[in-house]
């Protein structure tokens, strides 16, 4: 999830509005790099697709709070939607 957002930010087209407001928040490319700041796509599938292209089980992503069952029919949607995020680590540097 860290490298997808990561990579959403960094996207040209994706990421333009986002990295907008960082630069209007005087955030710059040192900071972003430092705290792994990253962008959640706004839609309601985008990680959760990713995930299951790459063959990560979704059980897993659910585990971690970062997807969550439909309440209706099968399947899963994303819980972070069109919002910055923080990759939060342990001392060792860890994504926890």
């Amino acid at each position: 999830a860290k490298k997808y957002w990561q990579a959403n930010l960094a996207d040209e087209e994706k990421g333009k509005a986002a990295r907008q407001y960082l630069a209007d928040r005087k955030i710059n490319d040192q900071s972003v790099a430092k705290w792994s700041i990253g962008l959640a796509l706004d839609g309601w599938e985008h990680l959760a697709n990713k995930a299951a292209n790459n063959k990560v089980p979704a059980k897993l992503l659910a585990q971690a709070g970062l997807i969550t069952n439909r309440n209706e029919g099968n399947g899963f949607y994303d819980k972070f939607r069109n919002r910055l995020m923080f990759t939060i680590t342990d001392a060792t540097g860890k994504v926890i």
